[in-house]
């Protein structure tokens, strides 16, 4: 994994941050400063993820109001590989005739989950076997609980379930995956493989990377923020 990760980096840019910030989604609007609207960074604006994600509600917002949102939309990244924008942070989604992997969930909330999978369903009607979700902020975790109540595995760090103990955003508290892992994981679905890696403090101190071997796509959730790393705060 280490030696192949510097060639996926250039696919996780398409998966983590490839959709113009008026495309993506609303975010926590809890988050300040360090994690994600640092001054020079994604037009400066101040926030969190939510600062960079088109000022809607509950986000950090951009300065000046700027344009809104663009609806939720499914993009292609390469055969087999989608992104979902809106909703929250960008969701990837592994697709196989034998069923669906999907990284991140998008902000809390059922409207929120049935969007995205009336989104995903537009390009396969096979069953999601496996989500990963990459940290604990909302706008990625925001989900979890509907994934689960629908027989879904959802696979975080650690350090992930830990971090909601104490995290309570204005939008309400996601619930706790069932499954957790603390160095690697692997699954694999049909032809498909996902692994998940976790190399220490980052964005937060739970951060998955979402590595698709067959397809060399890379999923970062918010540690490649623009065309930059993420790495800003150990919490």
């Amino acid at each position: 994994m280490r030696r192949v990760l510097p060639i996926a980096v250039v696919a996780a840019a398409l998966i983590a941050t490839a959709v113009p910030a008026s495309a993506q989604g609303q975010g926590d609007g809890a988050r300040q400063g360090r994690e994600g609207g640092a001054p020079g960074r994604e037009g400066g604006a101040p926030g969190g993820a939510g600062g960079r994600q088109g000022g809607g509600a509950g986000g950090g917002g951009r300065q000046g109001g700027g344009p809104p949102a663009a609806p939720p939309a499914i993009k292609p990244v390469t055969e087999g590989v989608y992104m979902v924008t809106g909703l929250g942070g960008n969701t990837t989604v592994r697709v196989d005739p034998a069923g669906l992997i999907i990284v991140d969930t998008k902000n809390l909330g059922e409207p929120n989950y049935n969007q995205l999978m009336d989104l995903v369903k537009t390009v396969s009607q096979a069953p999601v076997k496996y989500v990963f979700v990459t940290h604990h902020h909302q706008d990625h975790s925001g989900n979890i609980g509907s994934f689960q109540k629908a027989g879904v595995p959802v696979i975080v760090h650690a350090n992930l379930n830990k971090n909601l103990e104490t995290y309570s955003p204005q939008q309400g508290k996601p619930e706790m995956a069932k499954i957790t892992y603390t160095k690697d994981k692997k699954v694999k679905v049909g032809k498909a493989t996902a692994e998940a890696h976790y190399f220490g403090r980052g964005h937060t101190n739970g951060d998955t990377f979402v590595w698709f071997p067959d397809v060399k796509v890379l999923s970062a959730g918010d540690m490649i923020v623009g065309n930059a790393p993420n790495s800003d705060m150990g919490m």
